[in-house]
């Protein structure tokens, strides 16, 4: 029975001679139809052509679904139709159909020389593949018609010559399609009658609108009024209404399909309340699955035995993660082995070699006790170590299958992974793979009745995608995007009326999103305004005791394992088996008081061991963070931010505390894209070496899963009297004088390593450096007062500059420089960006390198004299070959270093050493008083306007630290650019504070006798003894040793990006050697150019103008305009600001450089 037109029909039906069709639950006129079937068959569709209707009926398609009997029709008189129904319902059919009748009867017969009659647009290339597969089943018996792709991910020049021949019914997306439509003239288009949008609100929520209306036009451009044009959706947001009054003509038909509820679709929200119970419930939920223990697929007379689970995620990092621990997690085995070790004794104990006197001690003991001579000779016990040691290793890569039972071994090989990010070729693959009624192992009849495949992929796979026969839905994430995303991904399973079942993971605070979704379904099945078909208005099943979900993983283990009998014996039928005395001897010996913390434990421990899968882990953490900020605002109340504790969130992707460093997530992104060994197994599986597949990494499997064997009951299994359920213990409870006493050592300083002072620290780290030399002689050419003026300006102008780049980050997700630039400027431009900002830290290695040249002379001067006799003093005097090796011994080991945490102590006395810079000029200045040499006239420049420019470009050097800001935001505790604001705000007046104190300092002690570097002026004091100034220069020292590897971290990041780009590294350890050999370089070649031009100040100008503005102004202002929503120009305090940093930054470059280069002029000069 067809409904009232809601008041949404009623809007888009207002449009003169629009026609509105409803379709209801089934056309029940003979009792049969049921869901989204009804009773009308194909053959009794008259106007549809009579081969089409025998390939139909071949194919097994008999019934068709409502919206194919209310769209066939319609569409067969070439009228222009918008056709809204849920995902699984038969849309594909109801195209694909009209568009081969409508071709087959053209006179004269169609020819692929005619080239393209009909363009189906599919948002993504899985689904044109998909629709390309249908068009060529139902053409199969039409020779003269052929049907191909446009997707991407190939050589253009292979479809151009596809082209060539002629494609009849061309399967294409959006943006392949219009590359060739501009540049390939042999793709003809002029006979086109047929243009369908197939997933049109996914077209646009993409962002393929502008392209799909390019297509469009170019389709009409002759004139062709005649092309039918048939849109496709599940939802009908305002932008696909917009679109079809825009693309449909004035008579077309909407037809709306509302099917009935999914009556054998069972929904479930499960509730935990320890994020450390995450992977547990997975595991639980999917082990159950694969024991048959869910409601089974039973009368749906389907062939296909083949179980399918599939889980989604919020981002493509935690699909990576969770396929690599999924592929990878074992057992925790007890008892005894094939072989006659136990497994719970020590790895090392167990598979490597036994030292000699522990085989002597042994063998004397064998002996004495056979009656033979206890005592062994050297030589012989040589020759028997060996021969044990060979025959040990042998019997352990005998055993090494039986020793390891992975936890989803009962899965084989049938674990897949599907995201954005893939190659085209893994993508491919996985679905080939998952969606084929076979596996890739041999199975006998018994055992193919239990075959299960697992899917770990993203929204990509929630819509469009034909999967069939899904059992289990799990939604490890929310959906991000809005309420109708959860419709589409339930509506992967119980499709076309099979059962099915949709478990969704919610946080205890997140749970009335059940609610939402429960009140969403109950308005879209009334008003049918939202999503078509889908009106699953049965209430969400609740479960809160996720204990008994848990207990799941215990029943499913092995006999050997303790896990098998850590519950008690429950009734599960006739056949069940209590657990024997020895296996309840060996849970205890586990310590398996509490099964939770015992699996959670086992799961940590593991993770801890796989050195990619720990990587794998930091990035899904970070990526899931940065998921979580990006929900709308209507359901921010639910999904809140604020309420999410960072250090029990890592407990939920196994994890022990928060990671420290944002470089993590680019080092997990090497290893997880590049595995231990390189190499990547097919469709997507990287072979990271534990996989039970490779058995060229036996030991190392074998020493992880006896690694998981050693819990403890101190460690991890708290008592069960202990344990409260309300309770989220943390991930580490440690006294706090040890975290205190580790932080020391590991960050560098006492305070927490995520809160604000410390980015208040890392931050001026990063600033404070060698600019702090060149800030007196600057103060002196600008004269005092227009010096201080234009240091404070520059000051201010780089606390806007930080504020944008971290809002920036915040917006993208992005955590280091050169991530931000590609994502907001894609690779071209990116490029550019990236080449001027290692163009500037390259310069900045080079005024290091000439800090420590003007540090290190006095010294020299001081121990061996101004004026040696021997060559070899003389030429140690000029401190050129003792850099080079302070380079090579110091500089060179701390920038190779592949995590920048692990030097911040060393930052933290650089810091201290510019400091105390600041408090040796003020004691010089008391101590020895006002020089003589100090101008009459301090205000005016000594220059002019140059002496000004050259200020500028020093002042713009000296505040310089953007490189360094997103690695720097990313590690504070739960960032927001206002929260950051503070931490900004207080770097800035420290280093505003340093420079003003030394160049007034130094301005009065030294006057007109300034050098470009004042360590240079204050090098006179070393001769004398001056114990301040000695402390001073070592520390300065420090300083510039320090910073040399912060400024050396983002060109090797750059540059390795680049280059892997280029020619990408097979193996991690060849990516590390790329960022080896360019750490080299980088101090080789600043050392060469340090030695050139050994002027402090000339180099700090030529930096600041030629680069430093475009890393300080241009970078950031970009960026905001970038990523604001608002027009170009937009005269609101945002744009304003952006425009005064161009202004700025122009004025700066222009000017500055000439000033520069008249610098350098005068020098050689």
């Amino acid at each position: 029975m067809a409904r009232e037109p809601s008041s949404s029909l009623k809007s888009f039906s207002s449009v003169p001679h629009k026609v509105v069709v409803h379709c209801g639950a089934g056309d029940h006129r003979d009792g049969k139809s049921s869901g989204v079937f009804c009773a009308k068959h194909f053959n009794q569709i008259h106007a549809l052509d009579e081969s089409l209707q025998s390939q139909l009926k071949h194919l097994g398609y008999d019934v068709c679904t409502n919206v194919q009997s209310k769209t066939i029709p319609i569409a067969l008189q070439g009228k222009d139709c918008l056709i809204r129904s849920s995902t699984g319902s038969g849309k594909t059919l109801s195209f694909a159909i009209p568009i081969i009748d409508r071709i087959k009867k053209l006179t004269p017969e169609p020819v692929r020389k005619d080239g393209v009659l009909c363009v189906i647009l599919s948002p993504t290339k899985e689904l044109a593949l998909q629709t390309l597969n249908v068009m060529e089943k139902l053409t199969q018996m039409m020779p003269n018609i052929v049907c191909g792709s446009l997707t991407g991910g190939e050589n253009p020049k292979s479809e151009k010559s596809r082209i060539r021949k002629g494609i009849n019914i061309l399967c294409a997306t959006p943006g392949r399609l219009n590359y060739h439509l501009a540049n390939t003239a042999s793709l003809k288009i002029d006979k086109c009658m047929v243009l369908v949008m197939d997933e049109a609100d996914r077209l646009l929520d993409m962002g393929f609108e502008k392209q799909v209306k390019d297509i469009y036009d170019k389709l009409h451009q002759n004139d062709n009024n005649n092309i039918q044009c048939m849109l496709v959706s599940a939802t009908l947001s305002n932008k696909v209404k917009e679109l079809a009054k825009w693309a449909l003509k004035d008579d077309a038909s909407w037809i709306d399909c509302d099917n009935a509820p999914p009556k054998k679709l069972k929904q479930t929200a499960v509730i935990y309340k320890e994020e450390k119970d995450r992977i547990p419930l997975l595991l639980s939920l999917i082990l159950k699955a694969a024991n048959k223990q869910l409601t089974p697929r039973k009368g749906d007379g389907d062939d296909d035995s083949v179980q399918r689970i599939m889980v989604f995620t919020s981002n493509c990092a935690t699909v990576d993660y969770l396929h690599n621990l999924l592929t990878t997690l074992p057992w925790p085995m007890g008892g005894k082995r094939r072989d006659g070790g136990n497994y719970s004794q020590d790895a090392s104990e167990q598979n490597w070699p036994k030292s000699r006197r522990q085989l002597k001690r042994e063998m004397n003991a064998q002996t004495t006790a056979s009656g033979a001579p206890a005592g062994i000779s050297d030589e012989a016990m040589k020759q028997i170590a060996r021969g044990v040691s060979s025959s040990k290793s042998e019997e352990h890569d005998d055993n090494e299958d039986e020793d390891v039972k992975l936890m989803l071994g009962v899965l084989g090989d049938g674990i897949y992974k599907l995201h954005g990010d893939l190659p085209a070729e893994d993508r491919n693959g996985a679905m080939s793979d998952f969606t084929s009624s076979s596996t890739s192992q041999e199975e006998d009849d018994t055992t193919a009745k239990s075959r299960t495949k697992l899917l770990v992929c993203t929204d990509v796979a929630a819509r469009g995608l034909d999967i069939k026969d899904v059992d289990l839905v799990i939604q490890y994430d929310p959906p991000t995007t809005s309420i109708e995303e959860y419709i589409h991904r339930v509506g992967r399973t119980a499709r076309i009326g099979r059962s099915g079942n949709a478990v969704l993971m919610l946080r205890e605070h997140e749970k009335d999103y059940v609610q939402r979704v429960e009140s969403f379904m109950a308005s879209s099945s009334r008003d049918g305004n939202a999503v078509a078909g889908e009106g699953t208005t049965k209430p969400i099943a609740v479960v809160e005791n996720t204990l008994s979900i848990l207990e799941e993983i215990a029943k499913s283990a092995p006999s050997e394992s303790p896990l098998s009998s850590a519950v008690k014996d429950k009734n599960e039928g006739d056949n069940a088996k209590p657990a024997t005395p020895y296996q309840r001897k060996q849970a205890r010996k586990a310590g398996i008081r509490d099964l939770r913390g015992y699996i959670s434990a086992m799961i940590n421990r593991h993770i801890e061991g796989d050195e990619s899968l720990s990587n794998s882990a930091r990035k899904a953490y970070f990526s899931s963070l940065r998921a979580y900020r990006t929900y709308p605002q209507q359901l921010r109340d639910i999904f809140d931010f604020s309420k999410i504790d960072f250090r029990l969130f890592s407990a939920g992707f196994g994890l022990r505390q928060i990671p420290k460093s944002s470089y993590d997530v680019s080092q997990a992104n090497r290893s997880t894209h590049d595995g231990v060994d390189g190499k990547k197994r097919k469709y997507g599986k990287e072979n990271d070496g534990s996989s039970s597949h490779d058995k060229g990494e036996g030991h190392k499997k074998s020493r992880m899963y006896n690694n998981v064997q050693q819990l403890t009951l101190d460690e991890f299994a708290a008592p069960a009297e202990k344990v409260n359920a309300d309770s989220n213990p943390p991930v580490e409870s440690k006294p706090s004088s040890e975290s205190a006493f580790r932080r020391i050592f590991r960050s560098g300083h006492i305070i927490a390593p995520d809160g604000r002072f410390s980015a208040v620290f890392n931050l001026a780290a990063a600033t404070l450096g060698a600019g702090a030399l060149a800030v007196p002689i600057s103060i002196l050419n600008a004269g005092i007062l227009g010096g201080l003026l234009l240091l404070f300006g520059m000051g201010t102008l780089s606390l806007l500059s930080i504020a944008m780049i971290t809002q920036a980050c915040h917006a993208t997700g992005k955590p280091t420089y050169e991530e931000l630039l590609d994502h907001l400027f894609g690779k071209r431009v990116g490029y550019v960006f990236d080449l001027v900002m290692v163009l500037f830290c390259f310069g900045t290695c080079v005024t290091y390198m000439i800090t420590l040249f003007d540090i290190l002379s006095p010294v020299l001067i001081h121990i061996i004299g101004s004026d040696p006799d021997n060559w070899f003093l003389a030429l140690w005097v000029h401190r050129i070959p003792f850099t080079a090796i302070l380079a090579v011994v110091v500089l060179l080991p701390l920038s190779l270093r592949e995590h920048i945490s692990e030097i911040r102590y060393v930052t933290f006395l650089g810091v201290l050493g510019v400091c105390f810079l600041s408090l040796t000029s003020v004691y010089v200045l008391g101590r020895y008083g006002v020089s003589d040499e100090v101008p009459s006239n301090m205000v005016s420049p000594v220059n002019g306007w140059t002496s000004m420019m050259a200020a500028i470009n020093t002042y713009t050097f000296a505040y310089c630290n953007q490189p360094n800001v997103p690695e720097i935001y990313i590690q504070v505790r739960d960032p927001t650019p206002r929260r950051f604001l503070p931490v900004v705000a207080w770097t800035i007046f420290i280093c505003f504070s340093v420079y003003a104190t030394i160049g007034v300092m130094c301005f009065f002690a030294f006057g007109m006798n300034l050098e470009s570097s004042v360590i240079v002026n204050m090098g006179q004091y070393i001769s004398q003894g001056d114990v301040m100034v000695c402390m001073a220069f070592a520390l300065m020292c420090i300083t510039v040793v320090g910073a040399f590897p912060l400024v050396v971290y983002p060109q090797r990041s750059s540059i390795v990006h680049a280059i892997s780009s280029v020619v990408p590294p097979k193996t991690s350890f060849r990516r590390r050697v790329y960022g080896w050999i360019v750490v080299v370089l980088i101090i080789g070649l600043s050392y060469a150019v340090a030695i050139a031009l050994p002027d402090v100040n000339v180099m700090l100008g030529l930096v600041g103008s030629l680069t430093g503005s475009i890393v300080t102004f241009y970078s950031p202002a970009a960026f905001i305009l970038k990523i604001s929503k608002k027009p170009l120009l937009t005269f609101d305090v945002e744009h304003i600001v952006c425009y005064v940093l161009i202004a700025v930054g122009t004025f700066a470059f222009v000017l500055g450089t000439y000033a520069s280069v008249q610098g350098v002029i005068d020098y050689y000069n």
